[in-house]
């Protein structure tokens, strides 16, 4: 078969191959790349070699646990990585470049912190991009996220990480994040670098109703803080809570994530006693992944790797 017979036989798959190969590049392990792409190891394994017997080139050293990019590899990434996204044809003679032309639904479950804070901006870039497909994104909590991904109800879950870690998922981070204490800005606390939540408590305090999602704090710590704060308002979301902050109606402790330049806060650290926390995509182990997710899966993937690893820890 000529390298144009495999072009056209191909072609629908020249952007699953190029994804492949980016994150492969990027992770140094065909497992680990696996994982963001909703898919198996061999599947990426081969996607991968079917890519280099059409471009007649090795592009990656092969090691037990690991592979690194040869010279051509290199060469190849620096290609492939910044038109990844556009599903350019690389390996054709010819000048040839094919737009995927995505139709269909893509269902989408995220908890409520990622609907508010996280998700728009992609989905932004996605509807930007693929105006024809169809989104429906599920918001809830991470427990309703989680049984609608395991029914096939939506084909990946944006969410903060559970543990202990459920084997029938895969997990990959988006961007890390911790709580942090919110205060007006002509607060008795603002400008602080750092508070303890014993002092914090002391302070009149906006927080969420108990059993709700915003009241689910998984350190002992920010559940003493919870508990025991002097409760002044007690409303349910973020956003609510933020602008009742904003009114110098008391202070409170938010997820990091949900704090940007725009509100007028006075933004501290609690330190160590707020660990660092995971926010990030599950994926069914033994599911695969439609065309539009794996696209919106990259977009995401690339955004990351624009940035670097994305942080929301404001301190």
């Amino acid at each position: 078969m000529t390298l144009r017979s495999r072009y056209r036989t191909h072609r629908r798959n020249r952007y699953r191959q190029l994804l492949a190969f980016c994150h492969v590049a990027r992770l140094g392990s065909v497992s680990k790349a696996a994982t963001p792409l909703g898919t198996t190891p061999g599947t990426v394994s081969a996607l991968v070699r079917l890519l280099e017997e059409e471009l007649n080139a090795v592009l990656f050293e092969r090691a037990k646990k690991s592979v690194t990019l040869t010279a051509a590899g290199k060469q190849f990434y620096a290609l492939a990585n910044p038109l990844v996204e556009e599903v350019a044809v690389l390996t054709t003679p010819s000048p040839e470049y094919v737009m995927e032309e995505l139709t269909g639904r893509l269902a989408i479950a995220t908890s409520m912190v990622g609907g508010a804070f996280v998700l728009p901006p992609y989905v932004k870039r996605f509807r930007d991009r693929y105006p024809s497909v169809h989104l429906r994104v599920s918001n809830g909590t991470l427990g309703d996220g989680i049984a609608r991904l395991k029914a096939g109800e939506v084909e990946f879950l944006l969410g903060e990480r559970e543990a202990p870690e459920d084997h029938s998922l895969e997990y990959s981070e988006v961007l890390s994040y911790n709580f942090v204490l919110i205060a007006s800005p002509d607060h008795p606390l603002a400008g602080r670098e750092t508070v303890s939540l014993q002092e914090a408590a002391g302070w009149p305090a906006i927080v969420p109703p108990q059993g709700s999602c915003g009241w689910r704090f998984d350190e002992p710590e920010l559940r003493e803080f919870g508990s025991k704060a002097d409760v002044a308002v007690i409303v349910e979301g973020w956003g609510a809570i933020k602008a009742c902050v904003e009114q110098g109606l008391g202070v409170s402790a938010v997820p990091s994530l949900c704090v940007d330049e725009r509100d007028q806060l006075s933004v501290i650290s609690f330190g160590m006693h707020s660990p660092v926390r995971s926010f990030g995509i599950y994926t069914r182990q033994d599911g695969t992944l439609t065309e539009s997710a794996l696209h919106f899966l990259a977009l995401m993937s690339s955004a990351k790797e624009c940035t670097g690893k994305r942080t929301s820890d404001v301190r």
